[in-house]
């Protein structure tokens, strides 16, 4: 799907990022250059990411855009 939407927008992986918690969200992971792993995720999923942020129930995803995404000045 990464690799369908960059092609779609006409983006690069380095204009990617991507988050998951499930291992079928690990090949995702190669075809960005930014990927995040939710706090709940197997242990697997969060070796495979760049970066692991909280989990579903403590804001994870609104938290990995704040803090990976779109940071603060």
């Amino acid at each position: 799907m990464a690799q369908y939407l960059a092609q779609r927008y006409g983006l690069t992986s380095d204009e990617i990022a991507t988050i998951g918690d499930m291992p079928n969200d690990v090949l995702m992971f190669a075809h960005s250059r930014l990927s995040i792993a939710m706090g709940n995720a197997d242990p697997q999923v969060q070796r495979a990411a760049r970066c692991v942020t909280r989990t579903n129930g403590d804001e994870g995803f609104a938290t990995a855009v704040r803090r990976f995404i779109v940071p603060q000045s």
